[in-house]
Parts: C-alpha cells; sequence; structure tokens
C-alpha cells in the first residue's frame, strides 16, 4: 500500500447534482468494481449548499455555510468554537493592510514564478 493522500474540494455549487454536502471517492476498477485499487487516495468533494445535512456532523455543515458566507452572522449563529476563532482570525486577516499587502505579493511573485519555469 502505497501513503494515504487525501484531496479535498470545496465548491459554492453542487458538483453531481445529487444534493450531498459531501461525495467521497476511492479508485475502484470499471471492470470488477470489488476490486479496488489500494493506492491510499480518497478524494472528498464538499458541496457548500448541500441538501442532507443530517448525513454529517453539525461542525462540518457549519463551516461549509460559513465558507458560503464568511459574515459575523453566520459565525455569530455557529455554534462552534473553532468556527468562532477562524472568524475572528479572518477579520483580522482582513484588517491588516500589511497582511494584504504581503499576500498579494506572495502570489503575485508565485505567478512569475510559474510563468518562468512554463517559459
Amino acid at each position: 500500500m502505497l501513503n494515504e493522500v487525501l484531496v479535498v474540494m470545496i465548491t459554492p455549487f453542487d458538483l453531481f447534482g445529487y444534493g450531498l454536502y459531501r461525495y467521497t471517492f476511492q479508485m475502484k476498477c470499471e471492470e470488477i468494481p470489488e476490486l479496488k485499487l489500494d493506492d491510499g487516495a480518497t478524494r472528498i468533494f464538499l458541496n457548500t449548499r448541500g441538501e442532507h445535512p443530517e448525513l454529517l456532523p453539525s461542525e462540518l455543515i457549519e463551516l461549509l455555510k460559513y465558507m458560503q458566507h464568511s459574515t459575523d452572522e453566520v459565525s455569530g449563529a455557529c455554534g462552534s468554537k473553532r468556527i468562532q476563532e477562524m472568524h475572528r482570525r479572518v477579520c483580522q486577516i482582513r484588517a491588516s493592510e500589511k497582511t494584504e499587502v504581503k499576500y498579494m505579493q506572495t502570489w503575485e511573485e508565485k505567478i512569475q514564478n510559474e510563468k518562468a519555469a512554463e517559459g
């Protein structure tokens, strides 16, 4: 077995159209469905607009709602202290012009490095 890898993608829409908050995939053989490729990779797609909250822990539902609308109101409605703390830190970062400028500079440098590597 290879090292375990977890890939999580969070989308503000339902990528697969079944109304779920979470879709979990692992590799399997199309011809022999019970034959799984034990590559240690799991792919999870989270949908911020799911319709079945009873299928997931409430804290994950609150996190997805917060990711959809990162506002004081949504954060305040969360029972999770971790999400409220995350919101406090997000607000601090947003309020810090130095952090914003540093982030943008880092992002621009990353784009320039990627272009240089391509060309």
